[in-house]
């Protein structure tokens, strides 16, 4: 086990946005890090992490001297977002 804070980051499906996941980076003080419309699963951990390294250095201190939170990635399974992606769209079709 470690001390070390823990920064979530998940995305839910945003079916106004076609297949693009709203994403979200939040420490477990419950201030959020990061947010971004992301094009995909593909690029979640690009788009909420690795370009985002002075906002978790400004949060958490250092950058390039060592790990200061452990990163904890809690992103749907595949089928369970093509699940959610199918009953947004039936929904969507029946309010038309």
């Amino acid at each position: 086990m470690t001390d070390l804070p823990i920064v979530y980051i998940w995305g839910i499906p945003a079916p106004a946005f076609g297949d693009d996941l709203a994403s979200y980076a939040m420490a477990d003080d419950g201030e959020v890090i990061a947010s971004h419309i992301c094009s995909g699963a593909h690029w979640f951990m690009h788009d909420l992490h690795d370009i985002r390294a002075k906002a978790y250095a400004e949060k958490f201190g250092g950058v390039g001297n060592g790990v200061h939170y452990r990163l904890v990635v809690a992103l749907p399974p595949a089928d369970v977002m093509e699940r959610n992606r199918a009953l947004a769209e039936a929904a969507q079709r029946d309010e038309l």
